[in-house]
This record gives structure tokens, C-alpha cells and sequence, in this order.
């Protein structure tokens, strides 16, 4: 299981986010959609990797939010809500959004049940740095590729050659950082078992 606890970033300053967080990328997907906790602060549980990363790195990479992802079981009973569980996928949660408030982490924490857990942290720090040195029109073209359009239909979206097209993902980055995102949520999937999920969860 994973716990996404997020924490608002100068939250003093800004108005509260919490209400938005669902519209989160990837929140449709959670078991238990976003709660929050205390303050600015919230958290969601998903049973997969891939929602559960695709949502960490739209808030951590937005740099409104301190973002810790927690791989861990979840004791019994069920909590009713996000914030009500326990075990090790939350105690992991909370150490790693402490850890993404360090200067450096880019917004990003990851701490799993395994020491493995610290390679899937570096990968998602290293996706959301260059993700930070995208420019716009790099950042649009990248957009619209993660939706599955060819490069043909972008160079007609955009109004541009596909030559320029090809230009804007080369600049983005696009497919490094689309291995990385896909090996980081592979690696995250193996350090969760399923036989974990049904044992914590009842779940099948």
C-alpha cells in the first residue's frame, strides 16, 4: 500500500490549497481520497504505484506542495478515511514528507518498508528537476505527448512542423524522463506485494 501525505508549501503566506487537491492528478485512482490531517496538510491512500506517483510528481513538480510517499502495509481495521489508518505505510509517509522539506529534495520523499526504497526516491527527485528546467513551449509539447498524440496531431494542435515538434520533446526531455518515470513506478509496484494488500487490507 502507499500513503501520500502532502504538506502546503508557505502556507502562511498563500490561500488553502487542501480543497484543491482533488483535482490532483491521479487522485481518482486513490482507495481513500485526500483528508487532511492537520493545518495545510493531507493525506491519501492508493493500492498501486503508478496513480500514487503520477499524483506526487503533478504536486511535488507544481512546487506548491512538500510531497512524502510512504510504501508500507496498513494494520487492520480499514480506516473509513485517510487520515484514520495506521502502520508502516503511514509511518513512512511522515518521514518521507519530512524528508522532502530538506533543501535539495526538490519536494520529493519516498521511504518504503525496504532500504531498496532510496533508488525510487533519487529517480522521482531527478524527474522532477528536469522537469523544473523545462521551458514552456517545451513543457506544452510534453503535455500533450503524455496523452498519447502523435507528433503529427501535436504539430497541428500547436500550429507548427513536426520537425519543431520533434525539437520541443527533444528539449523536454521527453523520453529519459519517461523511462525514469516508468522504471520508479515498476521498482515501487516490486516493493509492494499483493500478498501484503490482501493480508493488511482484505483485499483481493
Amino acid at each position: 500500500m502507499f500513503v501520500l501525505t502532502v504538506d502546503q508549501v508557505g502556507s502562511r503566506e498563500a490561500a488553502d490549497a487542501v480543497p484543491h487537491l482533488e483535482r490532483a492528478r491521479g487522485v481518482e485512482a486513490a482507495v481513500l481520497r485526500f483528508d487532511r490531517t492537520a493545518g495545510d496538510e493531507a493525506q491519501a491512500v492508493f493500492d498501486a504505484a503508478d496513480p500514487a506517483i503520477e499524483c506526487l510528481l503533478a504536486l511535488a513538480s507544481s512546487g506548491e506542495w512538500h510531497c512524502g510517499l510512504g510504501q508500507g502495509t496498513i494494520e487492520p481495521p480499514w480506516p473509513k478515511t485517510a487520515r484514520e489508518g495506521r502502520g508502516s505505510a503511514y509511518i513512512n509517509a511522515r518521514a518521507a514528507v519530512e524528508d522532502a522539506k530538506r533543501p535539495g529534495a526538490h519536494h520529493v520523499g519516498f521511504t518504503a518498508d525496504s532500504d531498496l526504497g532510496a533508488g525510487v526516491r533519487s529517480g522521482l527527485r531527478a524527474i522532477v528537476t528536469m522537469w523544473s528546467k523545462r521551458g514552456a513551449k517545451a513543457r506544452e509539447a510534453y503535455d500533450l505527448a503524455v496523452t498519447g498524440m502523435t507528433q503529427a496531431d501535436m504539430a497541428r494542435r500547436l500550429g507548427i512542423s513536426q520537425q519543431a515538434v520533434s525539437g520541443r520533446l527533444s528539449a523536454s526531455m521527453y523520453r529519459e524522463t519517461e523511462d525514469l518515470r516508468r522504471e520508479m513506478i515498476r521498482w515501487a509496484q516490486h516493493l509492494d506485494s499483493s500478498d501484503g494488500l490482501t493480508r493488511t487490507t482484505g483485499l483481493s
